[in-house]
């Protein structure tokens, strides 16, 4: 097996494959996508086609495309893929045959291998024959519309003509009678007291409804207005186009003139409108006839067309039980000849030249792989494999996901992929996610909620995975996020200690009863001790509880803001270090952290020595840390001194009172700070773009030395891409720098912004809170109070109104907001930090993606 697999063939004894140097403690990595391997592979052709199709059910490589810059018309499967791309054609067809008929459903895909001659065949005389039936079909259908129309222009214009004739009979209305004057059926022509005849004729035919008002203007005009027209609609029966297959609606128009110009002259305008002139009978017993001959022709056509429709049922259910497996088919057809087109046939060898992309833990199975298709197929000489060192194109990038990281992988995926052997930022997003959306959408009672909900999707994710419903499909596919987003938010909500917005007295409150406003001035009001986990439940309903949780979810955001960004930052270092490059490290990476730590970084460290600091103490004798009138012995300036206060002053005044220092040296540490931060700046920008020109400068020099000593040009190393940010073009000093300078710009305003865009954690989870409790108080404490005999019906109205709304706005529209909020804080705020998303994913020719592929096309349809 060995030597078969890595040696010779112990048939023929010829080489089989280039042994592929493999790490032994290469193992999947989920930081860093899998290390990918070039290999160009040498197919017999005989073979191609089979050695395409078993990489394909495999699914390990991606093929390159070598004649990308080749004409279409001169690759070598052109043909066959036109062949598919007709058959595809076909099918489509087919597709919209079947979607008329709702009675008709597609039948499952099953894998019944079919030789591709025969349903070549097959499709041919499908089509063949729907079409034949179709065109008869539509034939049958407009014989049976003209029937219809026909039979209401009998009935209809029978009764009209039978009124305008009754002074003058029925004949003399056909163009040779009289009117008698003065009557609603009299001539169009007249005056008072004129009594003359006058002759008239009259057309009649079917109309489009929405075309009688353009088609009645028209005539007049024509006319001069010397016609008479009459309308009725047929509304009896429906009138179906034989094309579209849409109902229409029509009128039976009959059309009083005079004269042969004016008969002349409507036919042209009805012909213009497509409209439908039928000739009348003159006589009743003609009438009669008509109408049981067009009655009988109608009988007849019903039976036709019903007929035609069985037959043409059955066979589209004959090709609907099949279509499926029929597009996997095709498309697999036209995947295997389209990625034979991205090969180089080598004339002289008889083979074809194949460049593929494959993670290098998989190596050794794509070898087997094709070892067991040239002994399937009996082929006369094996595939040759051989890598090929130092690729000049990027690899792709490749992370191995499963159901439980692939939500979180597409999450980061959807901002952009990773450049190949970047630091991925997935493994962080797993616990950091749905850790930011919990502490906007931080509840016991909401958790519990969408826990359950997540729990029976990934009991019943069996079922639920059959699901073609697109947006069944994309919660599912979510629910390992969904159901941590909702044990993160259950975590939060016993940290605010909040249920539906009822707090808890779980550990016992350490506040007197009864107390409305709980300051820290008052010690007397608490007890000993600490509230065991999370807020103490006494906070609820004072009147300085919003003050307190404000300011505490306030501060919390910008220390959640920094430490992850901090940590993005970190993130960057490992990248400077893995790919090797110093000057990233020293000109950026340093930089950035003593710049983010020293003004940000300082503040949330502050915020920290702030909660430590004993506030009430320094309040009571002997006022060590404060400020004390001589005058009256009362101390003064001994509250907590505002941050934000303090961040301006730093920057700003370099100073600050003594009473409002919460170290000793605070003022030199914040000098110091600032120093530090503004040389950062200078680091960012000018090192870096300088020290890349100067050794740009030298490899030139270096070059022009070894061409002047006659160095041949292929020994010459190609010239280094110095600027990892820009494109691979010669080397521009003054891109460079203004890339530099944009860069630094970006990072030093966006720790402003991103520091001040994380307080939207603390404003959703205002926002959330709030409207809980507005939603329990006005609705269920509010049917509490009405009265002290409060039915249960109202009671459980009350229930059903408070349950729909908390369900509608804070499970469905709250949890979609912080969803999102979330997102942009993992995009924006974190990623750009050391996330490049400038790579390229790794795509392998797999008909298992092909299958899921259609799957979600079958969804959407």
């Amino acid at each position: 097996y060995q030597r078969r697999v890595h040696g010779e063939s112990r048939t023929t004894g010829r080489p089989l494959v280039a042994r592929v140097q493999m790490n032994d403690d290469a193992e999947f990595s989920f930081f860093r996508s899998e290390e990918m391997v070039l290999l160009r592979m040498f197919i017999q052709s005989d073979a191609a086609y089979r050695a395409v199709h078993d990489l394909a059910e495999a699914g390990y490589v991606q093929f390159r495309n070598l004649n990308a810059d080749t004409q279409a018309n001169k690759l070598k499967f052109k043909d066959q893929v036109k062949r598919t791309d007709e058959m595809q054609r076909k099918l489509r067809f087919f597709l919209s045959q079947i979607q008329k008929d709702k009675k008709i459903e597609l039948g499952p895909v099953d894998g019944a291998p079919e030789d591709i001659d025969s349903l070549e065949v097959q499709f041919e005389e499908y089509e063949r024959d729907l079409l034949g039936m179709n065109t008869h079909f539509e034939s049958m259908n407009r014989h049976f519309n003209e029937s219809v129309e026909y039979k209401h222009v009998l009935s209809k214009a029978n009764v009209i003509i039978a009124q305008a004739g009754q002074s003058s009979g029925r004949a003399s209305l056909s163009g040779i009678g009289e009117l008698e004057p003065d009557t609603l059926d009299s001539p169009l022509l007249q005056s008072e007291g004129f009594t003359k005849t006058m002759r008239l004729g009259f057309i009649t035919g079917v109309i489009m409804s929405d075309k009688k008002n353009t088609f009645e203007r028209m005539c007049f005009r024509a006319c001069r207005g010397n016609i008479f027209i009459k309308y009725t609609p047929i509304d009896t029966d429906k009138i179906v186009d034989p094309v579209s297959g849409e109902v229409v609606e029509k009128h039976v128009f009959i059309v009083f003139f005079s004269g042969e110009r004016s008969h002349q002259k409507i036919q042209r305008i009805i012909d213009s409108f497509q409209a439908r002139a039928y000739p009348f009978p003159e006589s009743e017993p003609a009438h009669a006839a008509l109408t049981e001959e067009i009655a009988g022709k109608l009988r007849d056509l019903k039976q036709v067309i019903a007929q035609t429709e069985e037959h043409r049922r059955v066979m589209l259910q004959r090709i609907a039980d099949r279509l499926r497996s029929w597009e996997i088919r095709i498309k697999k057809e036209k995947a295997v000849f389209t990625t034979l087109n991205m090969c180089q046939y080598n004339y002289s060898s008889q083979c074809l030249v194949a460049e593929v992309w494959c993670p290098k833990n998989t190596v050794d199975d794509v070898n087997i792989l094709l070892r067991r298709t040239n002994e399937s197929i009996g082929a006369q000489i094996d595939t040759l494999i051989s890598p090929i060192p130092n690729p000049k194109f990027d690899p792709p990038t490749y992370f191995k996901t499963n159901r439980f990281t692939q939500a979180f992988q597409g999450i980061v995926e959807a901002y952009g992929v990773a450049k190949y052997r970047e630091f991925n930022p997935t493994p962080f997003a797993i616990v950091t996610f749905p850790f930011l959306f919990a502490v906007m959408f931080g509840d016991v009672g909401h958790g519990l909620l969408m826990t359950i909900f997540a729990i029976w999707m990934v009991v019943n994710e069996k079922a639920l995975a059959a699901q073609r419903n697109e947006m069944v499909v994309m919660i599912f596919n979510g629910r390992y996020l969904l159901l941590l987003m909702a044990i993160f938010s259950v975590y939060t909500g016993l940290l605010y200690n909040e249920v539906f917005s009822v707090p808890m007295n779980l550990f016992g409150t350490k506040w007197d009863e009864g107390q409305t406003d709980l300051r820290l001035k008052l010690e007397e009001q608490q007890k000993a001790g600490t509230y065991a986990f999370g807020l103490d439940p006494a906070w609820h309903g004072t009147s300085n509880e919003l003050q307190f949780v404000n300011s505490m979810k306030m501060k919390m955001s910008i220390v959640l803001g920094v430490t992850q960004m901090m940590v993005g930052i970190f993130l960057s270092a490992l990248n400077a270090v893995h790919f090797k490059k110093p000057l990233n490290f020293i000109c950026e990476f340093i930089p950035q952290v003593l710049f983010l730590g020293c003004t940000f970084g300082y503040l949330a460290i502050m915020i920290f020595l702030k909660w430590s600091i004993d506030w009430t103490a320094r309040q009571k004798p002997p006022y060590t840390d404060c400020v004390v009138d001589p005058a009256t012995g009362n101390p003064s300036k001994c509250y907590a001194p505002s941050l934000v206060s303090m961040l301006i002053s730093m920057f700003l005044k370099f100073s600050m009172e003594p009473e409002e220092q919460m170290f000793t040296g605070q003022v030199t540490v914040q000098i110091v700070f600032v120093l530090i931060a503004f040389v950062s700046v200078f680091v960012m920008l000018l090192p870096k773009p300088f020290l890349l020109n100067s050794w740009n400068e030298a490899e030139k020099a270096q070059h022009k030395e070894m061409r002047d000593r006659g160095v041949p040009e292929e020994q010459i190393p190609p010239p280094t891409q110095w600027d990892d940010h820009g494109d691979h073009g010669e080397f521009q000093f003054s891109d460079v720098f203004v890339r530099q300078i944009i860069h630094t710009i970006e990072f030093v305003l966006g720790c402003v912004s991103n520091t001040a865009s994380y307080l939207r954690l603390w404003a959703l989870s205002l926002a959330h809170s709030q409207l809980s409790v507005v939603f329990w108080d006005k609705v269920m404490v509010n049917a509490f109070n009405i009265s002290s005999n409060f039915s249960f019906i109202g009671i459980f109205i009350a229930f059903t109104v408070w349950a729909v709304i908390t369900m509608l706005v804070l499970m469905i529209m709250e949890s979609l907001s912080a969803f999102l909020h979330a997102l942009r804080l993992h995009w924006v705020e974190f990623m750009n930090k050391f996330y490049g998303a400038d790579g390229v994913k790794f795509e392998p020719l797999s008909y298992k993606a092909m299958q899921a592929e259609l799957d979600d096309a079958m969804a959407n349809e």
